[in-house]
């Protein structure tokens, strides 16, 4: 490990991020926010807060600084330190700047953007809610939600490109996290049967039970709504939809009074 004090040019700044590769992905407005102080001359030099850079040249922290350098068009003097262990990468900020997806972002994983939400999601399903909706368990790290990735790499793979395909298709009506983390969920209970209520669900074709189709009514009207479902109760319905779907029942109108009826659990 080594540390010194460098007069970091655009051109130094540009020469450092080319040779930066899976890096968590950067915060636009917080580059810009970076590059407005130092052109304004705002920007504090002697925080001792350091570039980090490993032995491979992987920028571990500062890349939005090198960035805004470049965008300012500003010379800054920076504290660097250099040869650090990759290995490092994942405690550095943790929990306060670097997001899970950050985190999935630097190990070059495909689905990055959505992975993490739509196993947290699905985890917080498996490990059931309150009355009112609300997951009791504490939430995964950004690691540990990593190390179930990685687990079962494939399968999650293979869940985030299905839940992107039915997202697109669904116009958007329910975001990645819920129709991932269900469709995960659903699978863990019975495969063959979580693939065709989501695919009824999202295309709402060959629709065999007409809570589905209540269901869908339901997330159409919210989606244009000015007073939007509270996302508990939103949960509640796919799960109680999901339960109709799977004992053959059926209702025209799907409802769920959290005041009269305990959370639904998936069958």
């Amino acid at each position: 490990m080594k540390f010194s004090i460098e007069l970091i040019t655009p051109e130094r700044a540009k020469d450092l991020l080319e040779l930066n590769v899976q890096n968590r992905v950067p915060k636009i407005p917080v580059v810009k926010r970076y590059a407005e102080e130092m052109r304004n001359g705002k920007w504090k030099e002697n925080t001792a807060e350091c570039i980090k850079i490993a032995t491979t040249g992987r920028i571990l922290d500062g890349q939005q600084r090198l960035m805004a350098i470049i965008q300012a068009k500003v010379s800054i003097n920076m504290a660097l330190a250099t040869e650090l262990d990759e290995s490092i990468f994942d405690v550095l900020d943790t929990g306060t700047k670097r997001s899970a997806v950050d985190t999935f972002s630097s190990k070059g994983i495909k689905y990055a953007s959505s992975l993490p939400s739509i196993i947290s999601f699905s985890n917080d399903l498996k490990n059931g809610f309150t009355q009112r909706g609300q997951n009791i368990h504490r939430k995964a790290s950004n690691n540990k939600l990593l190390e179930q990735y990685l687990e079962e790499e494939l399968f999650w793979d293979m869940i985030a490109n299905t839940t992107y395909n039915w997202y697109l298709q669904f116009a958007k009506i329910m975001p990645p996290s819920l129709i991932g983390g269900f469709y995960a969920y659903f699978y863990s209970i019975e495969p063959e049967a979580a693939k065709a209520f989501m695919e009824q669900l999202t295309l709402g074709v060959n629709i065999q039970n007409e809570t589905i189709n209540s269901l869908r009514q339901r997330l159409l009207e919210d989606r244009v709504s000015i007073l939007k479902m509270q996302f508990s109760h939103k949960t509640a319905l796919i799960l109680k939809t999901w339960n109709y779907f799977r004992s053959n029942q059926t209702t025209k109108t799907i409802k769920f009074d959290a005041a009269k009826e305990e959370f639904p659990v998936a069958i």
